[in-house]
């Protein structure tokens, strides 16, 4: 993800991790530390990109409550 914000010219350097906000506590938990359950094994194979992409740094999962997000915004 890194390479592709670089690629696009839209910001000048990308350092840090890109940040994506979400009101989803089991989502946050996922994207960090998946755990095989088998409720979960359609998500798991869903956000195998999303895991691999925050276990090597470039991007960061933040959490933001439901009342704190923006009409609009791409949360």
């Amino acid at each position: 993800m890194k390479n592709y914000i670089q690629e696009l010219g839209v910001v000048p350097s990308i350092a840090e991790p890109v940040v994506i906000f979400c009101d989803n506590n089991g989502a946050i938990a996922q994207a960090k530390e998946p755990r095989s359950h088998h409720r979960s094994k359609h998500i798991l194979r869903r956000c195998h990109l999303l895991r691999e992409m925050v276990s090597r740094g470039d991007c960061r999962m933040d959490r933001v409550s439901s009342t704190e997000k923006h009409s609009g915004s791409t949360y």
